[in-house]
């Protein structure tokens, strides 16, 4: 079966070792290798979903956060692909998006004989596609749309100073955003702009200074756990435990009382038959 993998780019090792699992497993799988090419690339992803019969979910904190990762994974839904998702980094399955929160989620944190098992009978169960929906729902935009629409302003012959500090700033702030690929992308366009030689001393200055800097190192996620119980408040699997219990109890107690006792008899020391 065709297989399109969606990850990523942090969870790139995870990628190409499932990727042989699959290869194993007598599948074709694709994986893209980042984001590079604007719009002939996306239509490339596009084409490659719309041509595959399932897709591999490499689900992560970096997955979650990535624009991307949610484009591939919406226009699949609507495609009617076979969603597989692989968890490759804890993800706790509150913060997991409706589309994956009912489904059967593979366990490959820990990679070994177990997570191996339930991943080839994960994929076992990918079958033909279905025919495409008639008509095709919309292909969605590029992602990071923003920074192709800079691409495209770096460009040109020439630039006011007004416009390479737009520029400038926009790409200082997408190398320091939460989205590795955003970053990778922005810090690209940075370095293209720092080579421009009509470049302004503010523009080049700044630009340097975004580039001095360094890739952002963005942790994963921290995602909030459920809250506990207010100080002097019961939980609630403890009321409906009581409650049960006294039901029972109080069940007890009316049998007791409804059903008539049998009376005890004896002989006392006289011959006399005393009961009680």
């Amino acid at each position: 079966m065709r297989v399109f993998i969606s990850y990523a780019q942090e969870d790139r090792p995870q990628a190409e070792h499932l990727k042989q699992r699959l290869l194993d497993l007598g599948h074709s799988p694709w994986s893209d290798s980042g984001l590079h090419g604007g719009q002939a690339w996306w239509d490339e992803i596009l084409s490659r979903i719309r041509d595959s019969d399932a897709m591999l979910l490499l689900v992560s904190p970096s997955f979650l956060a990535s624009q991307a990762c949610l484009l591939e994974r919406q226009y699949a839904t609507l495609l009617g692909k076979h969603l597989v998702p692989v968890m490759v980094a804890p993800v706790p399955h509150h913060v997991l998006p409706t589309e994956l929160a009912p489904l059967q989620i593979v366990d490959y944190v820990q990679p070994g004989e177990a997570a191996a098992y339930a991943f080839a009978k994960a994929a076992a169960t990918i079958r033909p596609a279905r025919p495409l929906p008639h008509p095709l729902p919309p292909a969605p935009p590029v992602p990071l749309s923003y920074l192709n629409g800079l691409r495209d302003r770096l460009n040109r012959p020439a630039l006011t100073m007004d416009e390479q500090r737009d520029i400038v700033e926009m790409l200082g702030r997408g190398a320091r955003a939460e989205d590795s690929e955003e970053r990778r992308a922005a810090r690209d366009l940075l370095e293209m702009f720092s080579r421009r030689t009509d470049l302004y001393e503010m523009a080049s200055r700044r630009a340097h200074e975004y580039l001095a800097l360094g890739p952002a190192v963005h942790p994963p996620p921290q995602f909030a756990a459920a809250p506990p119980p207010a100080r002097g408040q019961i939980p609630t699997a403890v009321k409906v435990l009581a409650w049960v219990g006294g039901a029972f109890i109080a069940l007890i107690l009316l049998i007791w009382l409804l059903v008539p006792s049998t009376p005890q008899c004896y002989y006392d020391a006289l011959g006399y038959l005393q009961c009680s």
